[in-house]
């Protein structure tokens, strides 16, 4: 998240401006708590449109991959 706030940040954007967050868990059963607390420390409410994924393809040494369009 760290990483993408930084990324967010370089174009003048902060979580606030995420209008959906789609992301791809390679073992929801093992990070989908861990996913919401952080989050949920990033993200404010109201949360944008969230959708969650499992895939197979997402590698064990990254447990996820994100989406995270933004609008002005």
């Amino acid at each position: 998240m760290n990483n993408l706030g930084a990324v967010l940040a370089a174009y003048g954007l902060d979580f606030s401006h995420v209008v959906k967050a789609t992301v791809h868990l390679h073992h929801p059963g093992r990070d989908l708590a861990g996913f919401n607390t952080v989050y949920e420390t990033f993200v404010e409410t109201p949360y944008p449109a969230r959708t969650r994924w499992v895939r197979s393809w997402v590698t064990s040494s990254s447990r996820s991959t994100w989406s995270l369009p933004a609008e002005r």
